[in-house]
């Protein structure tokens, strides 16, 4: 994008030397997708602890040794994917799955939002397993 000669004539008369990039809009920055992500990544965190701290209440805990592995945006904060390490067998990923609105509930009543996200609880491996 060439400068319009009057701007241009302008410009000289300010300055000594134009800059090829003088007249030219500022080069936009991708902060507000960069504060979406880090809040997306501290929500997740809070819903983590949140979560384990009610799954490791020993009356109404993981059944079968299984455990949280991680909270992940899926595909947004709206929707949160919870992978959970099952040792043995899908037991847990249905006791979990029959528990959701309680878990829901808790989670909201931790964060600051307006609506609590939706849980989708999902079988991981352990960090030391493909």
């Amino acid at each position: 994008m060439e400068i319009d000669r009057r701007l241009q004539k302008q410009m000289l008369a300010l300055v000594a030397v134009l800059d090829p990039e003088d007249g030219q809009p500022p080069p936009r920055h991708s902060s507000r997708s960069e504060n979406k992500n880090h809040a997306d990544a501290r929500l997740c965190a809070e819903v983590f602890r949140v979560l384990t701290l009610v799954l490791e209440d020993p009356e109404t805990g993981l059944p079968g040794g299984a455990q949280l592995l991680d909270v992940t945006p899926a595909p947004d904060a709206a929707r949160l994917r919870v992978r959970v390490v099952l040792p043995g067998g899908a037991d847990a990923l249905t006791w979990l799955h029959q528990r959701r609105g309680h878990l829901r509930a808790e989670v909201a009543g931790a964060i600051r939002r307006k609506r609590a996200p939706d849980l989708v609880f999902a079988p991981g491996a352990p960090e030391g397993e493909p």
